[in-house]
Formats: C-alpha cells, structure tokens, sequence
C-alpha cells in the first residue's frame, strides 16, 4: 500500500477523478462540502455516499425529491408564519390546532418536523 492513510495509488487516482467530476456537475456550496467529504470525512459529514449524491441530484433537479419533502417545503413557511404570528410562543400542538382553524389539512407530525 502506498499513500497517506494507507490508501493505494489506485484509490487516490479514484479520488481524484470522482472530485473532478464532481467539480463539473455541482453548484459551488456543494462542491465546498463534497471536497471536504472526498478527502476520508464523506461519513463524518454526510452518512453513506449515495446519501450525498441523492441530495445533490434533488438540489440539482428538485421534481425527484419525494412527495413529502415537497409537501413539507410547500407548508413551511405557513407554519413559521402562524408560529411567529403568536409570538414565536407556540408549540407544535397550538400551532397544528391554529393551522387547522385556518383550513389547511395538516398532521401533527408534519408541525413538528
């Protein structure tokens, strides 16, 4: 084995050609953290690879992000709005009941995500 941390010459020239093509296809702010991530701390940062390359291609192309996270970026604002309406006092329960004063059909759980 050759290399720092006992990588071979073989995963570094891997390395290299996965950041270079990651300098290709990502916006700036991702290449920062995916630069960071390829140096040996891609599980401190971010879990599994796949986890990292599926958040870029939804930031990339936000129509394969699940019906839920949209439905969740749809209501945030909604949800922040009630909440800061109140003085930023109530909890996820006063603020589910207020939003359904309001008509919106939402769960509990989605307040408190």
């Amino acid at each position: 084995m050759d290399g720092a941390y006992g990588k071979s010459n073989r995963a570094n020239r891997f390395s290299a050609e996965v950041r270079a093509r990651a300098e290709d296809t990502l916006p700036m702010s991702d290449r920062v953290l995916f630069c960071r991530a390829s140096q040996g701390c891609l599980n401190c940062i971010t879990g599994a690879q796949s986890t990292f390359y599926a958040h870029a291609a939804i930031l990339k192309n936000p129509d394969l992000a699940s019906d839920r996270a949209k439905r969740d970026a749809d209501l945030s604002p909604e949800i922040k709005r009630v909440w800061k309406e109140n003085n930023e006092v109530y909890g996820i329960r006063k603020t589910w009941h207020q939003l359904q004063r309001e008509g919106f059909n939402i769960a509990r759980c989605t307040v408190a995500r």
